[in-house]
């Protein structure tokens, strides 16, 4: 669960406390049986709230002593015929309402300054692992049974990496008085656009002949994404034949990825044909490692589906402009 700092320290380790999103507070430093009892962590934020509400009204009593200071000075000195006393009593009144303005112009700032410090830890770690985040991104990222995305899987995802790797933040980006930091929300929209970012510049990933099913249908969607194309492998169990769905320029493809060690027949055609019919697209194709049976090839050319090694994926943009002449097959 994503986690926030509260500026808080831990009675037990001294280390710094965070609130998840169910405004739950623990020690990220403690091991489960090390945690504070929530009376301790009561205690300890409780004492530490009085020892604000002692230095705040600290404040505000040497602001009555000023002000009575002043008006004493005004009372004793107002009325005398040259006026200085008025004069005075006013200039010192104009200076501490300008200080304090000052003041609360510097705190706001101050608080600016620790958000942007928080901003920057959190793509600083996050772009220390962009390259992972990217992938967990491509793989976490479905279409559901419905057509709709489903990134439930990524959320959480993205909590466990806060909490592994961006908490605790830096001492001089949190100030327990002010209390200020970024929501939830805020830190895993950082952490989502660097992925994000990631992802989309990211190079396609090296063929293994070790892969499984699952790994060379990410590794053809790489392909596919180095080119341009907004490719996404779907883990959906009624996808209907589709292992991805590409789309660039307002042309979508549906495709099934077959890594074989012999060659591949009729059904992955007859699957990415369905497949073709459910989503609506404008093409299928089907793509393996090996080759094709001569069945399926004339499946193919009568039906229209493509056939291609996964070498030909990145130049699937000239291969569907060809095919209103030509049935390319591998």
């Amino acid at each position: 669960m994503l986690t926030v700092p509260t500026g808080e320290t831990c009675p037990t380790c001294s280390g710094p406390l965070v609130r998840d999103t169910r405004s739950i507070i623990t020690c990220p430093k403690c091991t489960p049986d090390e945690q504070p009892a929530p009376s301790d962590i009561h205690d300890a934020i409780e004492g530490e709230s009085e020892i604000k509400e002692a230095i705040d009204i600290q404040e505000i009593v040497a602001r009555i002593y000023i002000m009575v200071f002043i008006g004493s000075g005004i009372a004793a000195f107002g009325f005398d015929k040259d006026g200085a006393g008025v004069v005075f009593g006013l200039g010192v009144l104009i200076a501490i309402f300008w200080g304090a303005v000052a003041g609360s112009q510097q705190e706001e700032e101050r608080k600016d300054e620790l958000l942007q410090r928080q901003r920057k830890h959190i793509e600083s770690v996050s772009k220390r692992y962009a390259d992972v985040l990217a992938r967990k991104r491509r793989q976490l990222i479905i279409k559901d049974d419905y057509g709709d995305i489903d990134d439930i899987a990524w959320k959480k995802e993205i909590e466990t990496f806060v909490n592994k790797k961006v908490n605790p933040f830096p001492e001089n980006a949190i100030d327990a008085k002010l209390g200020v930091h970024l929501s939830g929300n805020e830190i895993a929209e950082i952490v989502d656009q660097i992925a994000r970012n990631a992802q989309e510049s990211a190079q396609a990933l090296p063929y293994e002949e070790a892969m499984d099913g699952i790994e060379y249908e990410h590794f053809c969607a790489s392909l596919l994404q180095a080119s341009g194309w907004d490719a996404r492998v779907s883990q959906a169990s009624g996808d209907q034949g589709i292992d991805i769905e590409a789309r660039k320029e307002g042309v979508s493809v549906v495709i099934q990825c077959k890594k074989y060690s012999s060659p591949v027949g009729n059904k992955a055609v007859q699957e990415a044909l369905s497949g073709k019919q459910f989503a609506g697209a404008d093409y299928a194709v089907v793509v393996t490692n090996a080759s094709f049976t001569p069945s399926a090839k004339k499946l193919a050319a009568a039906s229209g589906a493509i056939l291609l090694h996964h070498e030909q994926l990145v130049e699937l943009e000239t291969i569907l402009k060809e095919c209103s002449t030509t049935t390319v097959q591998a």
